[in-house]
């Protein structure tokens, strides 16, 4: 595995393989992650990652559609019902709107909460991932 510093806050980790090593989980630290995934990646990634890091998934839709203030309301409604707080660390596994919706909500829930981004697009890589919006 490799790491790069791309901002003090932010790491970016490149590698093979890095969802089923203990990295996410010492990443996580004491935190109590939240994964919220693509629909169309749910029975792909999502169910086993969540059970290992034994956090709760939520699911969000697949595409554009997705991206809008709706969705990021029901979001913020599931985190309050939830009882998420500042320990809580968002887990985004998707593509650009995955990151992009999630991302937002980070940054606005509790006037902004820890997040890691996964992914799982070239396009979500280097337009949402990497220093973009979030």
């Amino acid at each position: 595995m490799k790491t790069l510093l791309i901002h003090p806050s932010t790491h970016l980790y490149i590698g093979q393989n890095l969802l089923t090593t203990k990295r996410l989980l010492e990443i996580c630290g004491h935190r109590r992650p939240i994964l919220i995934a693509d629909a169309a990646i749910k029975d792909l990634y999502a169910k086993d990652l969540a059970n290992k890091l034994n956090a709760p998934l939520l699911t969000i839709a697949s595409g554009e559609k997705a991206k809008n203030l709706q969705s990021a309301t029901s979001l913020i409604d599931d985190l309050s019902k939830m009882g998420c707080d500042r320990d809580t660390l968002l887990i985004a596994l998707g593509g650009g709107v995955t990151t992009d919706l999630v991302g937002f909500v980070a940054s606005i829930y509790m006037r902004g909460i820890p997040l890691i981004l996964i992914p799982t697009s070239l396009l979500a890589i280097v337009d949402a991932a990497m220093r973009g919006k979030n």
